[in-house]
C-alpha cells in the first residue's frame, strides 16, 4: 500500500546543493536549483543538461544489480553486504556490484539508528547523464519483481522543496525513500541513487524465511581469486583505500577467505645485484585480520593453511618461528605459476594474512 506524505522529503532529506537566490551559472535559462547540469549549458527539456549520445541503461546499473539492492532493502539484509569501513563519512563499503560507465562506483551502507539505514549507489560522474539515469531508474522500478513488485508504482519526480528527484513507499511496517541526487565531489559531481529504509519501532516483526543451506565448496573462493590472478586483477581492482610505500591498496569484490579486510595491492619488487637495480611492478590479492589473542590467531592461521593445502598441491616453503609462521605454496594454474603465502605475525600486533600472486 502506498501512502503519500507531503512533508517526508523535506523532513528527512535536503539536497546537497542549495540554490542561492535565482542563479543560472551556465546561462542556459534553467535555474541552478532545477538544473541537473549547472555547469553545462543545456535545454529545459533535458532539465538543464546538454544533448547526449545514447547510453545503454546497463552502463549506469544493470537490472540484476538494481534488484539485488532493492531486495536487500526490502528484506532488511543490506547490512550483510558490508565489507570495509570508510572513516571519512562513516559509511560502509558493500559487496554489491560497483556501477557507473566504468563500473568503479561502489555501493555504500549506513546505519543511522536501529530503525533506519541507507544504501547509496553511485551511477555516474557525468552530469550530462542525469536525464538518462532518471529515466533508467524509473524504468527499473516499474519492471522490478522484487518483493512481489511492491515498488512498481514508484516514480521519481522533482520537488522544489527538496531540490532533487524522489518518491516514497509506505506501509504498516515503515517507509522506503528513493532519492536521485547530484552531490559535490572534489572538483566535480556525482549522480547517486539513495534508498533509505525507516522501520516503525512498533511494526510487526517479519518471520525470517528459511534458506536452504548449500554444500560448502572450500575451494570455490580460491578459484575466483586465482582466475583473477592470472588476468592481473585488473577487473576487480576498486577504489583507492590507502598507501604503505611502496604499496597502494584498493578495495575489491573478491572473497575475504574468512579474514576481515581484503585488497588488490599494487607494489614494486626491487632486485639488487652488483650490476643493476631492477624494479618491477607487481599486482596481487591480499587479505588480513588482526586478533586480540595469540591462540585465536594461530587457530585462524592453521585453518587457512590447511584449507590451501586441501585445495592445491605443489612446492612448499615453511618458516615456523615462535612469533612468525609462513606457509608458502607454489603451483601451476592455467599456464602460470601461483604463489600463495599464509602468514602469522606476533610482533607489534597479532595478525594473520594471505597473499595470492604470480611467481614471476
Amino acid at each position: 500500500m502506498k501512502k503519500t506524505f507531503a512533508f517526508i522529503a523535506g523532513l528527512f532529506f535536503s539536497f546537497t546543493l542549495t540554490a542561492q537566490g535565482v542563479k543560472d551559472s551556465d546561462g542556459d535559462g534553467v535555474n541552478d536549483s532545477e538544473d541537473m547540469c549547472p555547469s553545462l549549458k543545456g535545454t529545459a527539456a533535458l532539465k538543464g543538461c546538454p544533448a547526449q549520445e545514447k547510453t545503454a541503461a546497463a552502463d549506469f546499473i544493470t537490472p540484476s544489480a538494481f534488484d539485488a539492492i532493492l531486495s536487500a532493502v526490502c528484506n532488511n539484509t543490506a547490512h550483510r553486504q558490508v565489507k570495509t569501513k570508510v572513516e571519512n563519512n562513516k559509511s560502509l563499503l558493500t559487496s554489491f556490484s560497483p556501477n557507473g560507465p566504468a563500473q568503479n562506483l561502489p555501493v555504500y551502507y549506513r546505519q543511522t539508528n536501529p530503525n533506519n539505514f541507507t544504501v547509496t549507489a553511485g551511477l555516474s560522474s557525468r552530469l550530462s547523464d542525469s536525464t538518462a539515469i532518471l529515466e533508467n531508474i524509473n524504468r527499473l522500478l516499474r519492471s522490478s519483481s522484487v518483493c512481489n513488485g511492491m515498488y512498481n508504482e514508484m516514480k521519481l519526480t522533482y520537488t522544489h522543496a527538496s531540490k532533487h528527484y524522489s518518491d516514497v513507499y509506505a506501509d504498516a511496517t515503515g517507509g522506503v525513500f528513493f532519492i536521485l541526487e547530484k552531490i559535490k565531489k572534489g572538483n566535480g559531481y556525482l549522480i547517486q541513487f539513495r534508498i533509505s529504509r525507516t522501520i516503525y519501532a512498533d511494526a510487526p516483526k517479519k518471520t525470517p524465511e528459511k534458506t536452504p543451506v548449500a554444500p560448502v565448496n572450500e575451494c570455490a573462493d580460491f578459484e575466483q581469486i586465482l582466475n583473477e590472478c592470472v588476468k592481473g586483477y585488473t577487473g576487480v581492482k576498486g577504489t583507492f583505500i590507502k598507501e604503505e610505500i611502496p604499496a597502494k591498496y584498493y578495495n575489491t569484490t573478491l572473497p575475504s577467505l574468512g579474514l576481515a579486510d581484503k585488497y588488490v595491492v599494487e607494489s614494486m619488487n626491487i632486485d639488487v645485484s652488483e650490476e643493476e637495480i631492477i624494479r618491477k611492478k607487481v599486482i596481487y590479492y591480499s587479505a588480513e585480520k588482526s586478533f586480540s589473542g595469540r591462540e585465536e590467531a594461530l587457530a585462524a592461521y592453521e585453518k587457512l593453511k590447511n584449507r590451501v593445502k586441501k585445495c592445491y598441491s605443489g612446492r612448499t616453503n615453511v618458516t615456523d618461528g615462535n612469533n612468525q609462521k609462513i606457509y608458502e605454496l607454489f603451483f601451476a594454474y592455467k599456464g602460470k605459476t601461483i604463489r600463495v603465502a599464509v602468514i602469522f605475525l606476533n610482533f607489534f600486533n597479532t595478525n594473520v594474512s594471505i597473499s595470492v600472486k604470480l611467481d614471476e
